[in-house]
Formats: structure tokens, sequence, C-alpha cells
């Protein structure tokens, strides 16, 4: 039996109320920056075999809040741990020959904001836990 992790005990899922278009507009530019930043630092993580977070935010950090100041800090840690946490997988996977690739693929992102975690890819739902 798997135990669960320190940190999260449990989740709740919330449906919204609609966000209106505005809003949507506004969540879904704000995914795409997020995909953005996801993408290029696990491209990072896994060319310079990097597996730690703290190295990877103090190489990345800094050059995400230059190119988005728009963005929360919170999202661009987000991002970056997000980042990590796919790289390290990957490197694993690729190290035990399992990996189908030569670098991972980003399909689907989840916003992880503190206390609060966002879903999105289906363009008509967006889940809140």
């Amino acid at each position: 039996m798997r135990t669960l992790s320190k940190t999260l005990k449990r989740t709740v899922v919330v449906e919204s109320v609609y966000l209106g278009k505005p809003k949507l507009a506004t969540l879904r530019e704000l995914e795409k920056v997020y995909m953005e930043m996801v993408k290029e630092a696990i491209e990072y993580a896994v060319e310079n075999n990097v597996r730690s977070l703290a190295k990877l935010h103090r190489a990345l950090y800094r050059r995400f809040r230059e190119e988005h100041p728009e963005m929360p800090t919170r999202l661009v840690k987000g991002a970056i741990t997000d980042a990590v946490r796919r790289a390290k997988s990957f490197l694993k996977l690729k190290k035990r020959g399992r990996a189908y690739t030569d670098k991972p693929e980003v399909r689907r992102v989840t916003i992880t904001y503190p206390d609060l975690i966002i879903r999105t890819g289906d363009p008509k739902a967006t889940r809140f836990s």
C-alpha cells in the first residue's frame, strides 16, 4: 500500500462558476505563459542534468521574472517546481532505458499555486482543487 505525501493529505475538487470570456481569456494567457516556462525549464534541466529544485531555481528564476514581469512570483516558482519534478522523473526513466523520446513532452499543465491547484485542459471547464 502506498503512503500519502506528508504535505498533501486530501484533495477536494470544487467546480467554479462560469468566469466569463474576459477572465477565461486571461486564464488561458496565463496558462500559455506558464506552459512556456515549464517547457523551457524542463529543457534546461534535462540538458544540464539538473535534478535539484534549488539549482534550477537559481539558474532560471531571475530570467523568468525579467521575461514575464506580469506573472506572480508564486506562479514562476510553481512552474520551476513543476519542471524539476517532470525532469527528474524523465531522467530516471531515461537512465532505466524506459524513456520513449530524447526529451520530455509537455502536453498538459497543472498550474500550481500554494493552497490552490488549477487544472486546465478542457476548454469549457476549469477545475480548482
